[in-house]
Protein backbone atom coordinates (compact mmCIF):
# COMPACT_ATOMS: atom_id res chain seq x y z
CA UNK A 1 0.00 0.00 0.00
CA UNK A 2 1.41 3.39 -0.99
CA UNK A 3 1.75 5.99 1.82
CA UNK A 4 -0.92 8.20 0.21
CA UNK A 5 -3.37 5.27 0.12
CA UNK A 6 -2.80 4.60 3.82
CA UNK A 7 -3.42 8.26 4.70
CA UNK A 8 -6.71 8.39 2.76
CA UNK A 9 -7.82 5.17 4.44
CA UNK A 10 -7.32 6.43 8.03
CA UNK A 11 -8.03 10.17 7.76
CA UNK A 12 -11.20 11.57 9.26
CA UNK A 13 -13.93 13.00 7.07
CA UNK A 14 -14.45 16.78 7.06
CA UNK A 15 -17.70 16.66 9.07
CA UNK A 16 -16.08 14.47 11.74
CA UNK A 17 -13.18 16.92 12.02
CA UNK A 18 -15.55 19.86 12.39
CA UNK A 19 -17.51 18.01 15.10
CA UNK A 20 -14.33 17.15 17.02
CA UNK A 21 -12.95 20.68 16.69
CA UNK A 22 -16.24 22.10 17.99
CA UNK A 23 -16.08 19.77 21.01
CA UNK A 24 -12.54 20.98 21.80
CA UNK A 25 -13.58 24.62 21.55
CA UNK A 26 -16.63 24.07 23.79
CA UNK A 27 -14.40 22.30 26.34
CA UNK A 28 -11.94 25.20 26.31
CA UNK A 29 -14.75 27.68 26.96
CA UNK A 30 -16.40 25.54 29.68
CA UNK A 31 -13.07 25.03 31.51
CA UNK A 32 -12.14 28.70 31.03
CA UNK A 33 -9.02 27.84 29.07
CA UNK A 34 -10.17 30.39 26.52
CA UNK A 35 -12.88 33.03 26.52
CA UNK A 36 -15.27 33.65 23.64
CA UNK A 37 -13.94 37.21 23.33
CA UNK A 38 -10.40 35.82 23.03
CA UNK A 39 -11.46 33.39 20.31
CA UNK A 40 -13.21 36.20 18.43
CA UNK A 41 -10.15 38.45 18.55
CA UNK A 42 -7.45 35.80 17.94
CA UNK A 43 -9.39 33.40 15.76
CA UNK A 44 -9.58 29.65 16.02
CA UNK A 45 -6.33 27.73 16.25
CA UNK A 46 -5.20 25.59 13.34
CA UNK A 47 -4.59 22.86 15.89
CA UNK A 48 -7.79 21.54 17.45
CA UNK A 49 -8.03 22.37 21.13
CA UNK A 50 -4.91 24.50 21.18
CA UNK A 51 -4.36 28.14 21.92
CA UNK A 52 -3.49 30.11 18.77
CA UNK A 53 0.22 30.73 18.36
CA UNK A 54 2.59 32.21 15.84
CA UNK A 55 4.37 28.91 15.15
CA UNK A 56 1.72 28.12 12.57
CA UNK A 57 3.15 30.89 10.38
CA UNK A 58 6.79 29.92 10.75
CA UNK A 59 6.79 26.31 11.92
CA UNK A 60 6.93 23.12 9.91
CA UNK A 61 4.87 19.96 10.40
CA UNK A 62 6.80 16.79 9.60
CA UNK A 63 5.58 13.20 9.47
CA UNK A 64 7.83 10.18 9.44
CA UNK A 65 6.95 7.28 7.19
CA UNK A 66 8.60 4.04 8.21
CA UNK A 67 9.56 1.72 5.40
Amino acid sequence: MAPDDAWHKIRLKKMNLLFIHKKFMNFNIEKEIQKISQIKSEGISSYAGAHPCNQVACGMYVTLLER
